[in-house]
């Protein structure tokens, strides 16, 4: 067989080519944790005889420990290693949004449906774990969709346990009203993660 592999999304014929594999299964290296990757596969048949290439087939590998964060959703959301549940009365998930002008850069982020279930929602966004750098801010840009108020609010959290969805280990390091944010651009926040230095957590 030959296999084309690369990171997802890749142009077939720009990727990585591994030719005569005679092994199934087949151990890929050089990759890279929490990375998602497409690949191509094509039987060889000798002398020339090849068939068409099938794919592209997609899958993810493992989550390590994060040393920074960068993220502007523009692949999926939840990105690959986060998560996104809800806690409360809704029913409703974070999701990407393309649809509209709601992107700080880029052409997407990471939206929260507004829904009335009668009780508190609350849409949980969740990194993976990431070790804080020393001397780092978390710096995120956000905005309201609507220009009435709806009693929203915007929490960041976070938390040093090892399960990412307890979310009574959380520890809410700001809380933003609709009326700190705008609805018609992005603000800059900076929360300062000083004390959690040199330590694992997960941020939501």
């Amino acid at each position: 067989w030959n296999i084309e592999w690369g990171e997802i999304g890749f142009t077939q014929g720009s990727g990585t080519m591994i030719t005569g594999v005679d092994v199934n299964p087949y151990t890929l290296n050089g990759l890279s944790s929490g990375t998602m990757y497409d690949f191509y596969v094509q039987s060889d048949c000798g002398s020339g005889d090849n068939s068409l290439w099938v794919g592209p087939y997609t899958f993810a590998t493992d989550c390590g420990i994060a040393t920074s964060l960068d993220e502007g959703f523009e692949d999926a959301v939840p990105p690959v290693c986060w998560i996104t549940f809800q806690a409360g009365a809704g029913t409703k998930i974070w999701q990407q949004n393309t649809t509209d002008t709601y992107a700080q850069e880029g052409t997407a982020s990471a939206f929260a449906t507004y829904e009335n279930s009668g009780g508190e929602n609350q849409q949980w966004l969740v990194t993976g774990r990431i070790t804080v750098p020393t001397s780092h801010n978390l710096t995120f840009y956000t905005r309201d969709a609507f220009s009435s108020e709806y009693n929203s609010v915007l929490r960041v959290m976070i938390s040093t346990d090892a399960d990412p969805n307890n979310t009574g280990a959380y520890t809410q390091l700001l809380e933003l009203a609709e009326s700190d944010v705008n609805n018609s651009s992005f603000t800059k926040f900076d929360v300062n993660l000083s004390s959690y230095a040199g330590q694992d957590v997960f941020i939501a």
